[in-house]
């Protein structure tokens, strides 16, 4: 005998005031209904129910025991409910991988869609830049990433700086090339334009 199960149906009896509707109400039949409460009955060793023809009533003993039977129930009912919650409502931390490409391209709209579907507004971390543009466009909050690639955004008002005072990276560049006592020209050549260009400030 599920004893749980028994209290279950008594409680609901006695809030029905008839194993018809109790049993309509839970989804069982009337005969299950009776039978769990007799079982219930049974097992106590003392009669829960008044049963007559018009009406049915609990007993003394019925009364008291329906008090804390409906606490208990539920309790129980509440339990496995927030229990059911937490496996069908997202909750903590979620870790995605993927190729860069992928993830630029085809990844960052598929995590948008999800988070409109479930309907949550989650602090998200991403490492590269396109995905950050890509959610501050679309309503996610203030993202973090190098100005050229939101550069057009801003100069079209859909993306606004904000605390421009603060330096969120190191800006030092460095050129690695082979050791060589003569630098090839080409190399030369283009190291010179890397020192004037950053220095200038462009695609910071």
């Amino acid at each position: 005998m599920d004893t749980l199960e028994c209290m279950r149906v008594y409680a609901r009896v006695v809030d029905a005031g008839s194993f018809s509707e109790a049993a309509r109400r839970l989804g069982i039949s009337k005969a299950l209904a009776s039978k769990y409460v007799g079982q219930l009955e049974q097992r106590l060793g003392v009669s829960l129910l008044i049963r007559t023809t018009r009406k049915l009533t609990p007993t003394e003993v019925g009364t008291a025991y329906y008090a804390r039977c409906a606490r208990i129930v539920g309790e129980v009912e509440e339990l496995e409910g927030s229990l059911q919650a937490d496996h069908t409502t997202p909750r903590g931390h979620l870790r995605i991988a993927g190729p860069r490409i992928f993830g630029e391209d085809a990844l960052v709209g598929c995590v948008r869609a999800f988070l409109e579907k479930v309907g949550v507004r989650p602090r998200i971390r991403v490492n590269c830049a396109r995905p950050v543009r890509a959610l501050a466009l679309a309503g996610y909050g203030i993202g973090l990433c190098l100005l050229p690639t939101v550069r057009q955004d801003i100069a079209t008002g859909r993306l606004v700086r904000l605390l421009e005072a603060y330096e969120a990276y190191d800006r030092v560049v460095y050129a690695v090339y082979p050791h060589s006592r003569h630098v090839p020209g080409k190399v030369r050549s283009f190291l010179d334009h890397l020192v004037d260009h950053f220095r200038a400030g462009a695609d910071r």
